[in-house]
């Protein structure tokens, strides 16, 4: 194994970042289409380190939000980041994500608090 990504898709009832919701058409999801509607968590993405800078993790995000645009169900794709990966929140800026929220002390590494991005 070169690399891998985990991802799955849950209600957006369970999403603690629910309000990220847009429909097909970029418009706010209505309560009607709210009880039915997922979202897809990208969990976690790596990949070997001699096979790093060669586009594999970024197939891997496109393969991802392909299968998200692929679910009509599916109002959005998000993750989070520890606000010291530089590399990560490039690659996920690179393939379309935006930060929108800063979520302080999101991560504890080592006993340590770390943002989240």
């Amino acid at each position: 194994m070169v690399g891998f990504l985990l991802a799955q898709f849950m209600s957006a009832a369970e999403c603690e970042d629910n309000d990220l919701l847009m429909s097909r058409n970029d418009e706010p999801v209505d309560e009607s289409q709210e009880a039915d509607a997922t979202v897809m968590y990208i969990l976690t993405l790596g990949c070997r380190e001699g096979c790093r800078r060669q586009g594999l993790a970024s197939q891997m995000v496109r393969r991802c939000l392909e299968h998200a645009r692929n679910d009509d169900k599916c109002g959005a794709v998000y993750l989070h980041v520890v606000d010291y990966n530089d590399a990560a929140m490039n690659l996920y800026e690179k393939n379309g994500f935006a930060n929108i929220r800063t979520l302080y002390s999101f991560y504890i590494i080592k006993g340590v608090a770390h943002t989240g991005m």
